[in-house]
């Protein structure tokens, strides 16, 4: 299995952040989801002027939640890496009509004929949005794996709600009682994956099944179509009558579409942070 490829990224205007303002129609675990946004800015090197740069500001949209327990200062949020990671190609921003849209809007040709290069991907801003469509504050990288080789794709932020603004929480799984379940015996096993889907510029909650194929260390491949919207929705399993997020939905096979991969969140995920 290669790695888990930024590939189920979703690329919109700027402006549909607005819809996440919304409110949804969830069940209780879906109130513990949140419609997230990541603002990225990047510069295009044309071909003609010769070398010269465009800044374009590029929104990608997924999907975290909340996770462990109600904190003090803050809550904490996963979501996967690939959603926060500035680092798309100008191919999938051309298959994404991103070069379209600023080719109408600007004098230069941003065709993807007349562009060159991409770089200086920057992360500008996260926003994330409650089923009842209220953003949540201070939202700061915790923890952010790199997206390369056998590594989980999977991120830790940590934000802000006032008291008074409704939502749930997920429990994660102690890593023994994780590994003892599906380690040892975890194919076949089904799984859901719940959460938020972007369709036709607005929102709508799914709920799907996947049986798990295969397990490694930090991610496992399960049967089942999975649209790229839902990445970064929780993975959630029933345990002893209590409903547990056990991973996060990652991403699919290129030629395979019903076989997805999905990142392995156990209890201990919560204290991961970067290195300073």
């Amino acid at each position: 299995m290669g790695r888990i490829l930024a590939l189920v990224l979703i690329f919109y205007s700027l402006s549909f952040g607005q819809k996440a303002k919304n409110i949804l129609n969830v069940d209780e675990p879906g109130k513990a989801i949140l419609k997230t946004f990541a603002m990225c800015e990047y510069k295009l090197v044309l071909k003609d002027p010769k070398d010269k740069e465009i800044k374009i500001g590029v929104t990608q949209i997924g999907n975290s939640w909340f996770a462990g327990s109600h904190g003090e200062k803050f809550d904490y949020i996963v979501t996967v890496n690939h959603l926060i990671k500035c680092d798309s190609t100008i191919v999938e921003l051309e298959q994404g009509g991103i070069l379209d849209k600023y080719d109408k809007i600007h004098d230069e040709d941003l065709r993807i004929t007349n562009v060159i290069g991409l770089k200086d991907g920057q992360l500008k801003n996260i926003s994330a949005y409650t089923f009842e469509g209220i953003p949540v504050r201070d939202i700061k990288i915790l923890f952010d794996s790199p997206v390369s080789g056998d590594d989980a794709d999977k991120a830790l932020l940590g934000g802000v709600v006032d008291e008074n603004v409704f939502h749930n929480h997920f429990i994660l799984m102690e890593d023994g009682v994780f590994d003892e379940i599906f380690y040892k015996n975890g194919i076949g096993k089904a799984v859901v994956v719940r959460g938020f889907f972007s369709l036709d510029g607005g929102w709508r909650f799914r709920y799907k099944t996947l049986e798990i194929e295969s397990l490694w260390p930090e991610v496992f491949q399960a049967s089942g179509f999975l649209n790229s919207s839902l990445s970064g929705n929780p993975v959630t399993y029933f345990h002893d009558d209590r409903l547990y997020a056990i991973g996060i939905a990652a991403s699919v096979e290129k030629n395979v579409p019903d076989m997805a991969y999905v990142t392995i969140v156990k209890k201990s995920f919560l204290e991961k942070r970067n290195k300073k």
